[in-house]
């Protein structure tokens, strides 16, 4: 989904705060001396503005710099400078001056001072990696990084470095090594007794991966688990815990549930005007309202992000707040304005799937809007074909994970699972052959009793299937020859000139009607012949303002398929009853039926006042044709592999209202129930 790109990309610039403020607390023990100079004191000022205020880091910087005692010094103060630029997002700018440090540094002696600024210059370039969503690169420089922090006396940042390690691999979507890299992470930092400190970004990002897999049960475990010491963490992690919550439910389509989170975020980044983050939640909190149709408050928002990112130069932000502009436009009916928005393709290279699928969705409703049917179908499939390859990739994803847990926790505890198996076994050994016979007869009786229990579950499902049957036989009985129904036809043919065509007609439909009764499912021949023959006999209450279409694909053999009965009779007189006869003026009826790759669609619109459930027009029937019609499909599709789809909305095009009702009848359709 849309949400989950821009939510990470979210997550792991906050992960870089986070990593930052670790990495500068380990720092400070370096630089911090009893009596600081004022050089000392300015540099240490510069450091702790490097994340809050980047204009008075770089004043200080640049003046102090020239002053550096000798070019290690320097190059120490050069990557403070490096971390205020990525910090202000300006990342070439960081990049170029970490690359100048790691060409500095092989012509330094081997020093502890020299590892150090190795290995916190390359995790920067691993952070600036992770923020151009290249994981390869980002996980090349948290290896380097790492192998140089271990050559430090001081460990104490070891565990970030797993942690920025694990996240990278989550964002490769290697949820494996990346569960590997947080579980490292939490027992280096309780070697180090270190615990407290870091068990909140692992927890955060453990319920990160799970959610990522759509796995919401183990990622409400982790963000429960987190929460507990949410209060105590600094503002950057209280963020990316409230930011990634509000994910939690987005996932869920529990939208009401993650508005709060969403805005507490926002809350959080306001202050300390963190523009990058605060515009990501802008864009989060306009996806929001748009699915909460409120539209005006989704717009407001979608204008702010503009305000931030007015160059819109990120293929992928670009991308989600087109998309979010166009589904504001298809709910307001504004197709001009959407047809523009979704033609905006722009580098779609780097676009994650899940905003591909949204705009996909999008699509499909807007050629819906348009009738072009054929383009809205070609999209909805494209999406089907999408979320089933990330369903299936996910699946996989999840296996590995849970198989890397498995052996990490089964390797600790091995050698003595191992022993006790041994023991256990020559203990059974003993015992087996007095058990053996006893053991195989209760087998056979369970087995004996078993059999006895399916089989009458089976008669009893048997018996179960066959008298909803026969109900819903004797309610389409009803439902064909209704008494009111028959009485009002009777009385049109005595006050027409036409009485004798239509009394033919209706002894017709009824002739018909009475041969398809004890049949669950007839040829589409004599469907659309049953139809026609009902329409004929409508004609006549219609007047010259009806008009009836009917569209048959050639490829279409009416003659083989075979349907439930009354599927498509039942739209047809909804339409005719409901929505054409209270209508004045031209009254159109279009009956399509088209060929798919694994059915055929049939299509029955109107051009009437849409479709009202719930309205107490007197027009209205007691609905027992649709009840016992929909209750038919729910039996086939208990006993299909492929289901029929029966779907009625209401549709606009333009300035024209009415419903349509979408049927999709797979081939080869059993009806042995």
């Amino acid at each position: 989904m849309i949400w989950r790109f821009i939510r990470s990309y979210s997550s792991k610039w906050v992960l870089f705060f986070l990593f930052f403020t670790l990495l500068s607390c380990q720092n400070n023990s370096k630089t911090k001396k009893k009596n600081p100079s004022a050089m000392d004191s300015l540099y240490l000022q510069a450091k702790d503005s490097a994340l809050t205020n980047q204009a008075f880091s770089k004043t200080i910087l640049t003046k102090i710099m020239p002053q550096a005692p000798d070019s290690l010094t320097r190059h120490e103060w050069l990557y403070i400078y490096a971390l205020t630029c990525f910090n202000a997002n300006q990342l070439d700018t960081a990049y170029q001056l970490c690359r100048k440090i790691l060409v500095f540094c092989p012509k330094e002696k081997p020093s502890a001072r020299k590892n150090e600024l190795v290995a916190i210059t390359e995790n920067l370039l691993g952070n600036y990696y992770t923020y151009m969503f290249v994981p390869d690169s980002s996980i090349y420089y948290y290896e380097n990084s790492l192998s140089n922090f271990r050559l430090l006396p001081d460990q104490s940042t070891v565990p970030n470095v797993y942690i920025n390690l694990a996240d990278a691999h989550i964002r490769k979507s290697d949820y494996a090594k990346g569960v590997f890299y947080y579980r490292r992470a939490l027992i280096i930092s309780d070697s180090l007794q270190m615990t407290a400190q870091f068990d909140f970004p692992v927890y955060a990002g453990l319920a990160q991966a799970y959610m990522d897999l759509r796995d919401y049960e183990n990622a409400d475990v982790y963000w429960e688990k987190a929460e507990k010491t949410l209060s105590k963490r600094s503002l950057q992690e209280q963020f990316y815990f409230c930011n990634n919550r509000g994910n939690f439910y987005y996932y869920q389509e529990q939208y009401a549930e993650s508005l709060p989170w969403s805005r507490k975020a926002l809350a959080l980044v306001l202050p300390g005007h963190y523009t990058y983050s605060i515009g990501l939640c802008y864009m989060n909190l306009a996806d929001l309202y748009l699915n909460l149709n409120e539209l005006d408050s989704a717009n407001a928002y979608v204008e702010k992000c503009q305000s931030i990112f007015p160059d819109l130069d990120n293929p992928s932000t670009r991308h989600y707040l087109t998309t979010i502009q166009a589904g504001i436009a298809l709910k307001r009916n504004d197709l001009t304005q959407a047809k523009k928005l979704l033609a905006e393709k722009g580098d779609s290279k780097n676009v994650e799937q899940n905003l591909v699928s949204i705009r996909h969705r999008y699509l499909e409703l807007f050629y819906a809007k348009t009738g072009d049917f054929k383009q809205a179908y070609f999209y909805l499939s494209k999406n089907t074909a999408l979320n089933d390859s990330l369903r299936h990739e996910r699946a996989i994803k999840l296996a590995a994970t849970y198989d890397m847990q498995y052996k990490l926790d089964t390797t600790l505890i091995s050698r003595n699972v191992l022993i006790a198996n041994q023991t256990r076994e020559v203990s059974m050994l003993r015992q087996q052959r007095l058990y053996l016979f006893a053991v195989g007869f209760l087998v056979l009786v369970m087995a004996f009793l078993f059999y006895f229990f399916i089989r009458k579950k089976q008669d009893l499902q048997r018996l179960e299937y066959s008298s909803k049957l026969n109900r819903l036989r004797m309610q389409n009985i009803r439902n064909r020859i209704s008494p009111h129904f028959v009485f009002n036809a009777l009385n049109g043919i005595q006050n027409t000139g036409n009485s004798s065509e239509r009394k033919d007609l209706l002894t017709l439909l009824l002739r018909k009607s009475l041969e398809m009764t004890e049949e669950t499912s007839i040829s589409l021949k004599d469907e659309l012949s049953f139809v026609q023959t009902y329409i004929q006999l409508e004609e006549f209450n219609l007047g010259n303002d009806f008009l009836l279409t009917w569209e048959m694909d050639p490829l279409v053999n009416a003659e083989k398929i075979r349907l439930p009965s009354m599927i498509i009779q039942i739209p047809v007189e909804n339409a005719i009853k409901h929505a054409l006869k209270p209508k004045s003026g031209e009254k159109c009826l279009l009956i399509s039926i088209n060929k798919l790759p694994e059915g055929i669609s049939v299509l029955v619109r109107d051009n009437g006042q849409g479709y009202h459930p719930s309205s107490s027009n007197k027009t209205r029937g007691t609905g027992t044709g649709m009840k016992v019609l929909m209750q038919s499909i729910q039996l086939l599709n208990e006993k299909n592999t492929h289901k029929i789809r029966f779907d009625i909305k209401n549709v606009t095009e333009e300035g024209q209202s009415g419903a349509m009702a979408e049927i999709f009848i797979p081939d080869n359709l059993h009806f042995n129930i």
